[in-house]
Formats: C-alpha cells, sequence, structure tokens
C-alpha cells in the first residue's frame, strides 16, 4: 500500500539511488517510460512483446535474439543494448569475427551506417577493462550504432547504492546474501535507467518466486527444471554464479518494486 511505499522510498539506500546523477546516454533528460527486458527464462510462458514495444525506449541485454517466435514473448523495439565483457568482444571485436565465434547483434541492421530511418541502436559498455580500446573497436565494428561506456566514477556510485540497498534489506530482516564481485548487467541497466527514466517497468528479472503451478497443471516437461533463459539456456555458467549475487539482487529489484520506484511486470 501506499505506507509501505513510502517507508520502502525514505530507505537511506533509496535516498543514494535517488542522488545518482541523471544518465544523458540517450541525448535527451529523459524518457517517459522504460521498459527493462532482461532474458528470464520465465518470459516464454508470457505475451510482453505488444506491451514492452509501447514503451518510448527499450533497453536489453547482452545478445539474445528477439526476432521470430521470440517477438511475441519479449518484442521487437530496442533502443539501448548493455553488454557484459565478453559479449562486447564477441559484437565488436574483430579477431573474434569467424564464423565459430562471432556472435552477431540483433539490431545488427542498425548498426551500420545509413542516413535518415530509425534511431540508431545505442551500445552501452560497462566492464571496465579496456574500455577505451573496446569502445573504439564497436565504433568500428558497428559505425551506424552510438557507443557509451559507464564511467569507473559512476559504477562505484552504483555499487554504493546496491550496497546500501543490502544493508537496508538486512536491517529489515531479509538475507543473509552471498558475496559478490561484479553487479550484473541487468543491475548496471536498471540503475543506468533511474536516471533517465520517469517511469521504469521491468520484465524478465528473476525478482518475486514464480506463481506455483496448479495441481490441474502438473509438473511440466518431464520434471525438467525451468529454463534460466527464454532462449532454452538451462542454467547459468560457474563464472556467473562466481562473480553475481543473483539472489541478493533479487531482493534489490523486489525493494524497488515496493517503492513504486519501478514496476516488476513478469515472474
Amino acid at each position: 500500500g501506499a505506507e509501505a511505499a513510502a517507508a520502502a522510498y525514505g530507505l537511506p539506500g533509496m535516498k543514494l539511488l535517488r542522488e545518482l546523477p541523471r544518465s544523458m546516454l540517450g541525448g535527451k533528460a529523459n524518457f517517459k517510460s522504460c521498459a527493462i527486458v532482461g532474458n528470464a527464462g520465465h518470459l516464454a510462458k508470457g505475451a510482453y512483446g505488444a506491451a514492452i514495444d509501447r514503451h518510448d525506449a527499450v533497453m536489453r541485454f547482452n545478445v539474445l535474439s528477439i526476432g521470430g517466435a521470440h517477438a511475441k514473448m519479449v518484442g521487437r523495439k530496442t533502443d539501448f543494448r548493455v553488454l557484459n565483457h565478453l559479449r562486447s568482444l564477441h559484437g565488436c571485436c574483430k579477431v573474434l569475427h569467424d564464423e565459430k565465434q562471432t556472435i552477431k547483434l540483433p539490431e545488427r541492421s542498425r548498426t551500420k551506417r545509413k542516413k535518415g530511418g530509425k534511431e540508431p541502436l545505442k551500445l552501452i559498455l560497462w566492464h571496465p577493462g579496456q574500455q577505451r580500446n573496446m569502445m573504439a573497436e564497436c565504433r568500428r565494428s558497428n559505425p551506424g550504432a552510438r557507443v557509451f561506456a559507464l564511467a569507473m566514477s559512476y559504477i562505484q556510485k552504483q555499487v554504493r547504492v546496491i550496497k546500501a540497498l543490502r544493508m537496508d534489506l538486512m536491517t529489515l530482516g531479509f538475507g543473509p546474501f552471498t558475496s559478490w564481485k561484479q553487479l550484473t548487467s541487468g543491475a548496471h541497466g536498471i540503475f543506468t535507467a533511474v536516471g533517465m527514466c520517469d517511469s521504469i517497468s521491468l520484465y524478465g528479472f528473476t525478482s518475486f518466486p514464480p506463481p506455483k503451478p496448479k495441481p490441474s497443471e502438473g509438473s511440466g516437461e518431464a520434471g525438467k527444471a525451468p529454463s534460466d533463459q527464454y532462449g532454452g539456456r538451462r542454467k547459468k555458467g560457474n563464472d556467473a554464479v562466481i562473480w553475481h549475487d543473483w539472489n541478493g539482487e533479487s531482493y534489490v529489484w523486489r525493494l524497488l518494486h515496493a517503492s513504486a520506484k519501478m514496476t516488476v511486470c513478469s515472474v
């Protein structure tokens, strides 16, 4: 209710979140509505595409397909695509551009230099390693796209925010949370969007536990665990588990939802 939202909004971590510098990655101070679309497997159960595409700006992550059968699930519109270190290499570095290793960006047609037409795709790189060189490679490989990198000083501010929000959650009795080394691409995207979106709708993130199936629905495909991504990946790689605290971040997204800072639209 309103009282719970006001209480969540007043937490110390939320104050730090509001103090994050406003982002100007889109060339404008803010968008009225933004959809932030993760890659969670539960998106395969729904038809969120039309709702996602109605937002003023849509942010996606890494290189998972949005075409074909996926369009009904996740839509087609993309304004921003946040790339982690590996996907930055795949999408930008010519040394990896061979048939076995190259992974083309889903919006490849919008990364070629053209006059007129749609707004250029905007790529956001967050990994600090060789960031200047990576930006140069991305611009050479994708001359029609606009390429941005999150400055280390800005990333450090984002880290302070999530540490404070985790502390707020533990004060409220949640946790304990596991150790972590880096924010996920999703966390970087959400915190960046907070500074450029009046309202945020979150799709395809692990946040609230999924609803339990009804007895009549059975247990799905021969007892298989649900996919980790809507593209069919069954589980996260070891590196992803070691470097990130997915469960801890999911509680942070619940807190932002409770504070009315953003709305979780899929589970």
